[in-house]
């Protein structure tokens, strides 16, 4: 057994956890996940979050198909786990979050075959105070025009890096093509390189008018 738990006002460190042991390992434990696993089968998706109350004011707004980590990094068990009831993985994201948050998982979600989408809320928010401030029928719309992963890591690319100068193109080209070798060979990764160079193909015959 473990305990996980989240400090209640203000005070560090924000999550405590019990230390990993032959019986608890924090990369392989989804909170939530023994009353989720239902209605992630019936709506053939889950949302992922990060926090414990995240996770609880979602399920109370009944949004059941959520399970959050446990104050650890996804990690490959955890989407394997998923694997198991669902391939339609949604992490959320606070505003246009740090290249830490979906970019990070994306690399994951490609070595294992899953095509995830990134929700996007206001800048600030999470889905704790987002949806504790009424924003129920918002935040669905946004979990069914979620964002696909890959997609927006090209957006971030293209914020990270100046498109229309020689060194921005080469840069974003390193980085994008460096994350699609991570796709197991076929289909998908012609596919997405195919989706890469209509981008760039875009953005030169723009960059010319």
């Amino acid at each position: 057994m473990g305990f996980g738990g989240r400090v209640l006002g203000e005070g560090e460190p924000k999550y405590l956890n019990s230390p990993e042991s032959i019986v608890y390992h924090k990369g392989e434990v989804l909170y939530g996940l023994h009353v989720a696993k239902q209605a992630i089968q019936e709506q053939e998706g889950v949302i992922l979050v990060e926090g414990y109350f995240d996770l609880l004011i979602l399920h109370q707004h009944g949004v059941k198909q959520s399970v959050a980590t446990s104050g650890t990094a996804l990690t490959t068990q955890h989407i394997r786990i998923l694997k198991r009831y669902t391939s339609n993985l949604s992490p959320h994201s606070m505003g246009m979050p740090p290249a830490s948050r979906p970019t990070s998982v994306l690399p994951l979600f490609l070595e294992e075959g899953i095509w995830g989408k990134t929700v996007l809320l206001p800048k600030g928010e999470d889905p704790d105070s987002f949806l504790r401030k009424g924003h129920l029928e918002d935040f669905q719309k946004r979990v069914a025009t979620a964002l696909p992963l890959f997609d927006f890591f090209l957006e971030q690319l293209t914020k990270r890096y100046d498109a229309r100068s020689l060194p921005g193109k080469v840069s974003i080209a390193e980085e994008g093509m460096g994350l699609l070798r991570k796709i197991p060979e076929g289909i998908r990764r012609s596919f997405y390189v195919k989706t890469l160079q209509k981008k760039w193909a875009f953005r030169r015959r723009s960059s010319t008018r």
